[in-house]
């Protein structure tokens, strides 16, 4: 790497001529100082192998409801910490139902979940609001923002620009995803 980008031949310089990039002299003694201090290179993430990892063993096993769980639960026993208290049925409605259609639950909603003797309930009721067009509505906001989406020219001609057929697109998508 060092003759590469110390190189005055086009053919091995790099970065390369094309890309009309340049390294300055402070970017060189960087790089060839990271070197000589033993270069310790890691591959970025994305292009690791995975690998199944052990699932943990923990002391309070009856907590876990999954392996996912088990590995929650050894690192906040690794800080000799707890973990919170289940939350309790008419939370357990409320969360998702901000987090995912934007909304709190209506009481027809809360009554019925409350009911519910179902084992899988809270599985079903999260299934529901993902299945719902609400879900979609929620996260294209996200989506729109970063987009920078706007329903007017902006600043100085705030004039109305109708883009709403892309925002039902973005809605669609995301509700056609899940």
């Amino acid at each position: 790497m060092v003759y590469r980008i110390l190189s005055d031949d086009p053919e091995n310089r790099m970065p390369e001529p094309p890309s009309y990039l340049t390294l300055t002299t402070y970017e060189k003694a960087v790089l060839i100082k990271w070197i000589e201090q033993g270069a310790k290179y890691k591959p970025h993430w994305a292009f690791v192998e995975l690998k199944k990892e052990k699932v943990p063993t923990v002391k309070n096993n009856p907590w876990c409801k999954n392996d996912i769980d088990k590995f929650i639960l050894s690192k906040i026993e690794e800080t000799n910490l707890a973990p919170a208290p289940q939350a309790d049925k008419e939370t357990l409605i409320i969360r998702p139902s901000f987090d995912i259609r934007g909304f709190s639950p209506n009481v027809k909603e809360i009554d019925a979940f409350l009911q519910s003797k179902d084992q899988n309930d809270y599985e079903k009721l999260v299934d529901g609001f993902l299945a719902s067009p609400h879900y979609g509505e929620r996260m294209t906001i996200h989506w729109l923002d970063v987009a920078r989406f706007a329903d007017s020219y902006g600043y100085l001609d705030d004039k109305h620009y109708n883009m709403s057929h892309w925002r039902d697109w973005v809605i669609q998508l995301y509700n056609k995803i899940i």
